[in-house]
């Protein structure tokens, strides 16, 4: 049975894998998303500074 013991090792090492993927890809998602809400945010207060400056 070594055939099938190094099937079950590859199988659990790309499970493996993937697990690490989805997580650090959802991490660095998760950053960016809330990346540009924040440029977003400073972008509305410059506008608001702006026409505040202009009133």
């Amino acid at each position: 049975m070594p055939q099938l013991d190094f099937t079950i090792w590859l199988l659990n090492l790309t499970i493996n894998w993937l697990f690490f993927l989805l997580i650090f890809l959802s991490f660095t998602n998760l950053y960016t998303t809330l990346n540009n809400i924040n440029n977003l945010n400073n972008k509305k207060t410059t506008t608001n500074n702006t026409q505040w400056n202009w009133n």
